[in-house]
């Protein structure tokens, strides 16, 4: 049995490779039967963990239609440049994940204080991106303030506060990606599960009881990114990955590391997400077009 992680850890157990002319556990099918249950053990929680942030965007959308149809046109830009920007360091968590699992336990803490500092400045950089670049992004997707100007004004407001959920996001994707390498999908499932509880409880509060509309929605879906955040923060905190700089020594070669790794996952993954916002951006504006020209000739029919 191969146990990972931190102090604190409770052994997760991993069935040794033996070859198959074993007998009882170590004979092939109970083997593959050991290694089908650990899989199974480690699969569901994170397959379950991925959905909560389409969740968190179902929830926002059930209780935005209420509002009438500006309100959902605009969340549905918002989301969609949400989508783009968030989803871009998706493969964090799988690099983070290979990272912590080729690593020797003593250089876990390093590795794990460096990518979260990454993690953080590069959240905030995203967050000043997003707001910077907030009206351009929209007129990407045909929204402005002269063509759909209340369209436009709901949108910028979700847009603003949803932006400033970018650190929670980056931080959420490394310590789920940390967690997953130290064979433990159950603590991301439950921060997910967190999550969507307090969005589902905040977003009726917020949008109706006091009465701020689509930025409640937007303040409900950070409140609960943040949460989750906090909740896998405090996860590697109990295992010991989280001590003082000053403790740990954190060492520029396992800054250099987590840096260049986080580069290195991300850059093929941006390019895809920029071709794709191009490709929604020319059949929206494409789309408009047509329906343009389709009321124009009616008008000029009547």
């Amino acid at each position: 049995m191969h146990t990972l992680g931190g102090k604190s850890d409770k052994p997760v157990h991993v069935p040794a490779i033996t070859s198959a002319g074993g007998n009882g556990d170590n004979s092939g099918n109970g083997i593959q039967r050991e290694w089908a249950a650990t899989t199974i053990k480690l699969a569901v929680p994170a397959l379950l963990s991925t959905l909560s942030d389409p969740f968190l965007s179902m929830v926002d959308t059930s209780f935005c239609g209420r509002m009438g149809t500006p309100a959902l046109a605009a969340l549905a830009a918002a989301t969609s440049i949400f989508s783009l920007a968030f989803h871009t360091f998706k493969a964090t968590t799988a690099t983070m994940s290979s990272l912590i699992s080729a690593e020797p336990p003593d250089n876990h803490a390093n590795l794990t204080v460096s990518s979260i500092r990454v993690g953080v400045f590069a959240g905030i950089f995203l967050t000043a991106l997003l707001l910077h670049f907030r009206t351009p992004l929209l007129s990407l997707l045909s929204v402005t303030a002269t063509s759909s100007p209340e369209v436009y004004k709901l949108a910028i407001s979700y847009l603003s506060i949803r932006a400033l959920a970018a650190p929670a996001v980056l931080i959420l994707t490394i310590t789920e990606g940390i967690h997953r390498g130290l064979l433990d999908t159950g603590a991301p499932l439950r921060a997910s599960l967190a999550a969507a509880s307090i969005n589902l409880v905040l977003d009726p509060v917020l949008i109706f009881t006091l009465n701020l509309g689509v930025a409640g929605a937007a303040a409900a879906t950070v409140a609960a990114q943040y949460s989750a955040a906090f909740y896998l923060l405090l996860s590697l905190k109990r295992r010991g990955l989280l001590a003082k700089p000053s403790a740990i020594g954190v060492s520029s070669s396992s800054a250099t590391t987590s840096s260049l790794s986080f580069l290195k996952s991300n850059i093929t993954m941006l390019v895809s997400r920029l071709s794709m916002l191009a490709a929604w951006s020319f059949s929206t504006r494409r789309a408009m077009q047509v329906r343009r020209a389709s009321e124009r000739r009616v008008s000029v029919s009547r």
